[in-house]
C-alpha cells in the first residue's frame, strides 16, 4: 500500500469517524472502500439495483384491486392496504 494525505473538512471528518466508529475500523478502511464502490460503478445505484433483485417477484402472490377514486381518497386508501388483517 502506499501511504496517502488527503484534506478533508470538519463535516466530512466527522461523518467519516462516527461511520468507522459504527463500523469498529480505521477512517482509512472507509475511505478505501468507498473508493473501491466508486472505481466498480455508482455505489447508490449498485445498492438500489440489489434491493430490486432483491424484492423483485415478492409480491407475486399477492392480488392488487385497483379502483377509481378522488384525489381527496387517496391517503384513505392507502392507510387501508397496510391495516394488519389480524385487527
Amino acid at each position: 500500500m502506499q501511504r496517502t494525505n488527503i484534506y478533508l473538512d470538519e463535516e466530512q471528518t466527522r461523518r467519516l469517524d462516527e461511520l468507522a466508529r459504527a463500523q469498529h475500523t480505521s477512517r482509512a478502511e472507509i475511505i478505501r472502500r468507498i473508493i473501491d464502490r466508486s472505481f466498480a460503478g455508482d455505489g447508490e445505484s449498485a445498492q438500489r439495483r440489489e434491493v430490486i433483485d432483491f424484492t423483485f417477484g415478492a409480491l407475486s402472490g399477492f392480488e392488487i384491486e385497483w379502483a377509481d377514486r378522488e384525489d381527496g381518497d387517496r391517503a384513505a386508501y392507502l392507510g387501508g392496504l397496510w391495516q394488519d388483517p389480524l385487527t
